[in-house]
C-alpha cells in the first residue's frame, strides 16, 4: 500500500489555498525562530488532531478547539501531496529545526495528549506547488469528498 500524506487544514481555507496554488511554509514557524519553517503533512488517514486549531476566546485567552468544535466552525479540509515530494519525517525534522530539545519533547508531550502521533508527521522546507496535488478534499459529517471551490479565479 503507497504511503499517503495530506495537509490538514480548516475547510474555510481551502479556496484561499487553492487560489494561491500552493502549500506555503509557516509563517508561525518562522516568526517563531524555527531555522527551517515547513508545511506540515500526515499519514493519519482521517485527520490528525496537532492541525486542529487554536482561537482566541471572549476573554482574550487562546484556546484549542475541540475536534467537534473545529469541525462545527471552521470545518475539515486536506489536499494530498505526491509523497515523493516531502522529504523530511519527524527525527529528521528536529535535527534542522533550530529548536531546542525540550521544545521538541514539549510539542510530543502535547501530541500524546491530543490523540497525535510524531512518527506520522513528515514535513517539506518549501512550498508546495499546485502540481503536486492529488487530491483536495473536505469532511462532510460522514467521509471525505472531493473539494469544489465555488470561486477560485
Amino acid at each position: 500500500m503507497k504511503k499517503q500524506l495530506w495537509h490538514y487544514t480548516a475547510q474555510v481555507r481551502l479556496d484561499e489555498i487553492i487560489k494561491s496554488k500552493e502549500l506555503k511554509v509557516s509563517e508561525f514557524e518562522r516568526k517563531s525562530g524555527d531555522k527551517h519553517p515547513c508545511v506540515w503533512f500526515s499519514t493519519n488517514p482521517f485527520w490528525d488532531p496537532s492541525a486542529t486549531k487554536m482561537v482566541g476566546d471572549k476573554l482574550g485567552n487562546v484556546i484549542r478547539l475541540t475536534m467537534p468544535q473545529h469541525l462545527e466552525l471552521l470545518g475539515f479540509g486536506r489536499i494530498e501531496v505526491d509523497p515523493s515530494i516531502v522529504v523530511l519525517n519527524w527525527e529528521q525534522y528536529k535535527k534542522i529545526s533550530g529548536l531546542k530539545k525540550s521544545e521538541h519533547r514539549h510539542m510530543e508531550k502535547l501530541a500524546d495528549g491530543d490523540g497525535s502521533n510524531p512518527k506520522h508527521w513528515f514535513a517539506s522546507t518549501q512550498n508546495i506547488d499546485s502540481s503536486n496535488w492529488l487530491a483536495v478534499e473536505y469532511f462532510n459529517g460522514k467521509e471525505w469528498v472531493r473539494y469544489l471551490p465555488d470561486k477560485v479565479d
